[in-house]
């Protein structure tokens, strides 16, 4: 046989094997739909999760705005308190508009699937329920940590500078 023969059918070979590989990962890694990943971010409450967070927010941006113009009276940071308000109570909705693809384009079905069995049986649902309360302590903590870790770098950061001649 001639080289020129062989190269069609080392093309071939290299084609089948391929094509043998290639079928079984594209099966296992089919995409989820948008149906499915709906039922998952159902069962997982996500709506539920953004609205215990709407309390801290709230408290935070009120605080923040009270800081930002301390000679506001009560009654105009209360209206801007509301205002606030009602536009934290869109972000449930939101959040799961923008969830949804996101899962979608960055877990297999088979994923998804094997969550959702997980998520309707009685250990998955004993998690969702306890996910709202944890997120919002989980918050909590990590914004006291950040504030600590953050006070900490720009002291740390300053006494560098100073070290290294700077005037602050």
């Amino acid at each position: 046989m001639g080289q020129s023969s062989m190269k069609p059918r080392s093309a071939a070979l290299a084609g089948a094997i391929w094509m043998l590989l290639a079928v079984p990962v594209q099966a296992q890694d089919q995409r989820a739909t948008v149906a499915e990943v709906q039922e998952l971010v159902t069962l997982l409450k996500f709506d539920k999760l953004m609205e215990a967070s709407i309390p801290l927010m709230n408290k935070q941006m009120s605080q923040l705005m009270a800081k930002m113009v301390p000679n506001a009276k009560p009654d105009d940071l209360a209206e801007v308190n509301k205002m606030m308000g009602q536009v934290f109570q869109r972000l449930p909705a939101e959040f799961v508009k923008l969830a949804v693809p996101l899962y979608v384009e960055n877990l297999n079905a088979e994923v998804v699937k094997g969550l959702v069995t997980f998520y309707k049986s009685p250990v998955g649902r004993s998690v969702v329920e306890k996910l709202p309360k944890l997120a919002q302590q989980g918050k909590k903590f990590g914004a006291g940590l950040g504030e600590q870790l953050a006070k900490e770098a720009f002291r740390d950061s300053r006494k560098r500078l100073r070290e290294k001649g700077y005037q602050l």
